[in-house]
């Protein structure tokens, strides 16, 4: 279910889960000072220096996902 909302000066659609709470609010913190400036110069590309820190968190999540389930789909073979 999607719910329009007026955020400044545009119109946005939230969309709503389950427990009915919109998708920005269904954030986790965590705390990366330890690692951030590792993650920060990870790859040299440029496209990774333009990105924020939270979504280059997010594509080595999603990298990371990604191999444990190939991992496990060759281990089941």
């Amino acid at each position: 279910m999607n719910r329009l909302i007026m955020v400044g000066n545009r119109l946005r659609s939230l969309t709503m889960t389950q427990d009915k709470k919109p998708r920005h609010l269904r954030r986790t913190q965590i705390d990366i000072s330890d690692v951030q400036s590792e993650i920060e110069t990870l790859r040299s590309d440029v496209t990774w220096r333009e990105l924020p820190l939270s979504m280059k968190c997010r594509i080595l999540i999603l990298e990371r996902l990604e191999q444990i389930r190939d991992e496990a789909t060759s281990q089941g073979k």
